[in-house]
């Protein structure tokens, strides 16, 4: 049993360590307020990206439809100087591509 829990933790501190590795693997600059939008990019994370739209309604725009548009448009949210949906394609984001895609038209 306790040889078990002994691996047990130590497969948890690897899964840890790996995803600590990889965000650390980037650097947000500029208005840091948005970089969660890039982020969800960077992990191809759509809910992310919905969370994100989410908790800018109010701040941002007044419905979660005014805050994908405002951050979808030609002046909107960049990361890395390009804007949200040539980042995802940039980077093979192809859940978030697709979710921003649709967003769009």
């Amino acid at each position: 049993m306790k040889k078990l829990i002994a691996i047990l933790l130590m497969c948890a501190c690897a899964q840890v360590n790996a995803g600590l590795k990889e965000s650390l693997e980037y650097r947000f600059e500029g208005d840091v307020f948005y970089a969660g939008y890039c982020q969800a990019v960077l992990e191809d994370n759509v809910k992310l990206m919905e969370s994100k739209i989410r908790s800018h309604v109010g701040k941002v725009a007044s419905t979660p439809k005014a805050v994908t548009k405002a951050i979808l448009a030609h002046n909107g949210i960049t990361c890395d100087g390009m804007d949200l949906v040539t980042f995802s394609k940039q980077r093979h984001a192809t859940e978030i591509y697709a979710y921003l895609r649709a967003k769009n038209d």
